[in-house]
């Protein structure tokens, strides 16, 4: 058995995948010491016409999670060193979750997303999916922390 993909066949591509807003300024528990959930959205556009692929679904791959803290306020973005710890658990590694799930993101694992959510104004699919991120590890008396996510999305026709 085999399959043929012609690619002249196929009507539109995925355009663009962001998150909104795509920059958070987290708030400081200080009774526990870690950083309250965030929440975004993650957007996707296409010039997938309504009518085609309407039933196949988007996988969304999580390739970079990471997070470097401080203690000195000054210290530019770039420059952040990685946080001080004996391992991997103590550095600032939030735990994301899509549509409120319950199903956590892991680096290089298939989540699915479903299929487009959603129709756009020019009548292409599009979608918008929830994001909450976690923040289980203390950050103690960091004064700066930084950090960023990188997802990839795939078609699955």
């Amino acid at each position: 058995m085999a399959t043929i993909i012609r690619l002249d066949d196929i009507d539109g591509a995925i355009t663009s995948v962001r998150f909104s807003p795509d920059q958070l300024l987290l708030n400081y528990n200080s009774s526990n010491q870690t950083f309250q959930d965030a929440h975004t959205r993650l957007l996707v556009e296409s010039s997938i016409p309504e009518a085609k692929y309407k039933d196949n679904s988007l996988n969304l791959f999580l390739t970079k999670n990471s997070g470097r803290c401080s203690k000195d306020v000054s210290v530019s973005s770039d420059d952040i060193g990685w946080i001080d710890g004996a391992d991997e658990s103590d550095k600032l590694h939030p735990e994301i979750y899509i549509n409120d799930s319950g199903a956590q993101l892991e680096i290089e694992t298939a989540h699915s997303l479903g299929e487009f959510n959603r129709v756009d104004e020019k009548k292409n699919m599009a979608g918008d999916y929830p994001v909450r991120l976690h923040f289980p590890t203390k950050v103690g008396a960091y004064a700066k922390c930084s950090g960023y996510i990188s997802v990839r999305l795939e078609l699955a026709i």
